[in-house]
């Protein structure tokens, strides 16, 4: 009798894990299916009435969904990598799977370097300018540079201490 309980209860647990893993399976090859009606510019209502809803997972984004395509552990848990992410920019589907994301992210980051090297390369040119002007001494800027439009007695005045440096 104890033998037929351990059998039974060991067929039932053969059982479940088969029709668990046939789940899995099913899901995956339904999502792959059906990303195949996936078209670049799609809106997410769009999207959901074609997939239905994404993986609740903490991975998920509002602009990055995953669907279930590659069991890879049969452990019940969702993973990252047994999941195709589908990526929304502005509201529209830009692409989807694994390569087109890993590109996405590698463009990015490019052009994250990118833009902090010309940031990096602005900031120094702006330093150079401001230690050129700093190295300009007082002698070579004239009170007649310096004067206001229009006014003439600075004018006449620097012209008088030009004369009187070139006598001396």
């Amino acid at each position: 009798m104890k033998k037929t309980v351990k059998h039974f209860c060991q067929a039932g647990l053969a059982a479940l894990l088969v029709l668990c893993l046939t789940g899995c399976y099913s899901q995956a090859s339904k999502n792959l299916e059906r990303s195949r009606q996936l078209r670049v510019g799609m809106t997410k209502a769009e999207v959901l009435k074609i997939m239905g809803d994404p993986v609740k997972e903490e991975f998920s984004t509002p602009d990055r969904w995953y669907y279930f395509v590659n069991p890879v552990w049969g452990d019940g848990l969702t993973t990252e990598e047994e999941c195709m992410p589908l990526v929304f920019e502005k509201g529209k589907l830009s692409g989807w799977g694994n390569k087109y994301y890993a590109s996405r992210r590698a463009a990015k980051k490019l052009k994250t370097e990118a833009d902090d090297l010309l940031t990096s390369s602005k900031n120094e040119a702006g330093t150079k300018e401001i230690k050129k002007a700093k190295q300009l001494s007082p002698k070579t800027v004239t009170p007649a540079a310096t004067a206001a439009p229009g006014n003439s007695a600075a004018v006449k005045k620097s012209e008088e201490t030009k004369t009187e440096e070139t006598k001396k």
